[in-house]
């Protein structure tokens, strides 16, 4: 059985090395590691677009409350004149005290 058994090892390693051989001619090998790399790839590069998608998403909700919460110009004038207002009335009513101070004493 020891011839046998060693001729039949020699066979099984002739038809892996003839099947290995064929799939380097015949490109099958190349193909079936294109095809792997290109579904694994293909799924990871999907989740990275799901991804991005949701952080630009996000940023943009983001970026619009912050816009949103920006006074415009207008309200900043507006904001600006109510407190020179003040201003001009509390400043009117000192020089007013002062000059009534003068006048009493």
């Amino acid at each position: 059985m020891g011839f046998m058994d060693s001729a039949k090892n020699k066979i099984n390693e002739g038809k892996v090395y003839l099947k290995t051989k064929k799939e380097q001619f015949t490109g099958e090998a190349v193909e079936h590691k294109v095809d792997e790399y290109a579904e694994v790839y293909g799924e990871i590069l999907l989740g990275m677009h799901k991804e991005l998608s949701e952080l630009k998403f996000k940023l943009n909700k983001i970026e619009k409350a912050q816009i949103n919460e920006i006074p415009t110009q207008k309200e900043l004038d507006i904001s600006a004149l109510k407190e020179t207002k003040t201003l001009s009335i509390i400043a009117i009513i000192i020089s007013l005290g002062v000059a009534l101070w003068t006048i009493i004493f």
